[in-house]
């Protein structure tokens, strides 16, 4: 049983019946995180933090570069503001369509206001236990506070990093909330990065071919929150991870990070280290956009190795509606609609979204939230396109009341009961009377019933199952013209 000895208590189990909420409450407890973990010099990863292996597939926790020969766009923002708009808008087209996410630089936030931003939240993380404990909170009304991953009670296993946090979302921040350690850099950077938004904003519009002021006309990136992240080394990096594969579900999420990587985005189906650019900052669209964009920009899956380089630190500013706009329903905007271009999602505002996105962890387990939203039909695609997408959940739509499924089983051989077989052979001479009293007794007590040798070649009945079989297999696109309500 490892323990913690600056807090003298166990947060680990030490069998395989240990009780995993038991182990998350008293690692909670502590209020330490996993900074606190680290210090005490634990050695190995603690179970509570072990994932399945299917959340560590494909990691490379020593990748600094960019092993897939792929890397993500990076666009200078030069100029955006007259001569090289067009440019921009052009290159932010493209990046939100293909990839979901890019670099930009030349932004306008001063190099050394990002960089006294990450020092001032490195500090914050590297206070002592004693300090940090204070602020400890899972309060989410509270405009200021630190925690060790929001999902620790819901999450299958939880991540190494720990988070503090800034909630812009609700007015202006008042600074007596925020640490004296800290506040200078957290509010000198907040100024430039509000103006920053507001450009994002315009150009996000114009590569979505709408007027500049649209997506601020709708309000859906008004508020913000900053989550500051710090990944301290990790002994077994192979056996856990900094975040799990995820998409965001904001409109935009900007992300300032230091020189450790670690980052990396699921692209064309591969997984590709976002190596650390000087000066820049990385821009995710987040799953709202891609919704009112109707899949127009996509909404990047992305994630975040644990290492034994470190500690990694960022700051995540996620765009979102504010208070007066949260409750309304954003759908698909209606300029980027037409007849081929049907709505892909059903109306909904970001408080349900958001909701369902934290329920159970939906958000943060590694599957795809976006596909329980979609207008189903308009999309014709049927259950196969949803399966094609990647959902790994039964969206809302399919799912039926308790009464529709008692006693359901996929196994019903242990009930010694099997559906009546009739042989057809001979029905027009000798065997009449004995089929049709088969076929009486079973339509009387089954209401079903088998029938062999009924004269329908078998390669007929193959080559008609494997017709069907191919034409749902087609490409939305090739049954598009076959589907019909």
């Amino acid at each position: 049983m490892q323990t913690s000895p600056s807090h003298g208590r166990s947060i680990t189990g030490g069998g395989p019946r240990s009780d995993r909420a038991k182990e998350a409450k008293e690692f909670d407890e502590t209020k330490a995180g996993v900074k606190g973990l680290v210090d005490s010099g634990m050695a190995k990863v603690p179970r509570l933090f072990i994932h399945p292996p299917q959340n560590l597939r494909e990691l490379s926790p020593d990748t600094d570069g960019p092993a897939t020969g792929l890397e993500v766009p990076i666009i200078d923002m030069m100029g955006y503001g007259d001569c090289r708009r067009r440019d921009v808008v052009n290159d932010l087209r493209r990046a939100s369509e293909t990839w979901g996410c890019f670099w930009i630089i030349n932004h306008g936030i001063p190099v050394d206001a990002m960089e006294r931003m990450l020092e001032a939240v490195k500090q914050l993380h590297e206070q002592p236990e004693g300090v940090k404990r204070e602020w400890y909170s899972r309060d989410d009304a509270k405009k200021f506070g630190y925690y060790c991953n929001k999902d620790l009670f819901t999450s299958k296993a939880a991540s190494w990093r720990d988070t503090i946090w800034f909630d812009f979302s609700r007015g202006v921040l008042d600074p007596e909330a925020v640490p004296l350690l800290c506040r200078e850099p957290v509010f000198e950077y907040e100024r430039h990065f509000e103006k920053l938004k507001t450009s994002m904003s315009e150009l996000l519009s114009e590569a979505l071919g709408l007027d500049s002021d649209y997506l601020g006309g709708i309000g859906c990136m008004k508020s913000k929150r900053m989550s500051c992240h710090y990944y301290p080394i990790c002994p077994q990096p192979e056996l856990t991870v900094g975040t799990i594969n995820h998409s965001d579900a904001s409109f935009l999420t900007l992300l300032l990070q230091n020189h450790h990587g670690g980052l990396q985005v699921r692209h064309k189906n591969q997984w590709v280290d976002v190596s650390p650019v000087p000066g820049a900052i990385l821009a995710n669209i987040g799953d709202f956009l891609q919704l009112v964009s109707n899949d127009k920009f996509k909404s990047v899956e992305h994630r975040v190795l644990a290492r034994q380089a470190g500690p990694r630190v960022s700051v995540a500013c996620f765009l979102f509606p504010g208070e007066m706009q949260k409750s309304k329903p954003y759908g698909p905007i209606k300029e980027l609609l037409d007849e081929n271009n049907p709505p892909m999602y059903r109306e909904i505002s970001f408080t349900d979204y958001f909701g369902y996105y934290l329920s159970s962890g939906n958000g943060m387990n590694g599957e795809a939230v976006l596909p329980h939203f979609r207008a189903f039909d308009k999309t014709k695609a049927g259950v196969k396109g949803l399966v094609d997408s990647g959902a790994t959940k039964i969206p809302r739509i399919f799912i039926h009341p308790p009464e529709n499924l008692p006693d359901l089983s996929n196994d019903t051989e242990g009930t010694g009961l099997q559906l009546p077989i009739i042989d057809l052979r001979g029905y027009r001479d000798s065997r009449q009377g004995d089929i049709i009293d088969g076929v009486r007794e079973a339509s009387r007590e089954w209401g079903i019933f088998h029938i062999i040798n009924h004269g329908i070649p078998l390669d007929v009945m193959d080559n008609m199952l494997e017709g069907v079989k191919k034409f749902h297999e087609q490409q939305v696109e090739v049954k598009d013209t076959a589907f019909s309500e």
